[in-house]
């Protein structure tokens, strides 16, 4: 694991944001966040901005560079405004590196969502090449895309429709937009980088969903499988509780069973609100269930999922 420590001065807005930015979209990778001059609390539209991506944690929170004085990192970087501010120095990082943003504290909602375009252009991919993380980013996206097969797999042998959500499959849409605003366009592509991974609809059952599809090899144990649970929930929070979409999210691990499943917001139980692939207690969910459907989900789990899984990981 490459530890990252993000620098300014209040640690209010920008760090945290990029600490949050990291956290989300870069798996191998944790990003802590400091400030040379702490303010204590962080700004309620940094806040808003990470929630909307689903990147906002309770856990963020306003601190000295002194209370990290112990910690070793891979790599510091310094986000403050260059023509503003001194930036904050660490000794205890390998290596330094300076991308400056300019401090929308005192700014409206609009200036902290252009901060966090920005920082998806500028910081996120150079924080990759700075780790020479470039290899362990091409693994870990072919693990994701094996799981969101599996799980495009699993729902097309029910009968359903599954669609890729997501900007990229839009792009040519995106194109033919020349007669709106250009930060218009900039904030329909953000919300759909931020959506889960794939529609799912069934015009009988009349059922439609979003499901989320994560790989995740560290789901040993039923504590793993809550704190898991309650990791995409603050992640998804934006989706769930604010937008209230339907969403779901689909599990794929390299130990029997293979595969859980967990509806948003019911974590009742000591897995979080997780049930492995082979419940009966997913034919509770109309969208698992055999009604108008070829298959049911646990019948296309048993014939077709988990032999594929079995001869994949044993």
């Amino acid at each position: 694991m490459k530890k990252v420590l993000i620098l300014c001065t209040g640690n209010s807005c920008r760090s945290i944001m990029a600490e949050g930015l990291i956290n989300k979209f870069l798996e191998g990778i944790e990003a802590k966040s400091a400030g040379s001059k702490p303010s204590g609390k962080v700004n309620a539209n940094a806040i808003k901005a990470l929630k909307k991506m689903g990147a906002w944690c309770d856990d963020y929170h306003s601190k000295s560079i002194t209370d990290l004085k112990n910690e070793e990192f891979d790599l510091a970087i310094t986000v403050c405004d260059n023509a503003r501010e001194a930036c904050p120095v660490y000794p205890n990082a390998k290596k330094t590196i300076h991308i400056p943003f300019e401090d929308p504290d005192g700014k409206d909602f609009s200036a902290f969502e252009e901060t966090i375009e920005e920082m998806q252009k500028r910081l996120i991919p150079k924080v990759i090449k700075e780790l020479s993380f470039e290899d362990n980013f091409l693994i870990n996206k072919i693990k994701g895309d094996l799981a969101e097969n599996i799980c495009r797999v699993h729902f097309e042998n029910m009968g359903y429709d599954v669609s890729k959500v997501g900007v990229e499959n839009i792009s040519s849409v995106f194109a033919h937009l020349n007669g709106y605003e250009k930060n218009y366009i900039e904030k329909l592509k953000l919300l759909f980088q931020r959506m889960p991974d794939l529609l799912i609809t069934h015009n009988e059952k009349k059922e439609a969903a979003l499901f989320e599809v994560k790989y995740n090899k560290n789901l040993n144990t039923q504590d793993d499988l809550k704190n898991f649970s309650k990791y995409l929930h603050e992640r998804y929070d934006y989706h769930i509780n604010t937008l209230k979409l339907p969403v779901y999210f689909y599990v794929v691990t390299n130990k029997k069973p293979y595969v859980y499943v967990l509806k948003a917001n019911h974590t009742n139980g000591n897995t979080g609100g997780f049930y492995p692939a082979d419940s009966s207690w997913l034919d509770k969910f109309p969208i698992f269930s055999k009604e108008n459907a070829k298959k049911s989900f646990r019948e296309v789990y048993f014939s077709v999922i988990y032999p594929a899984l079995s001869d994949i990981f044993e």
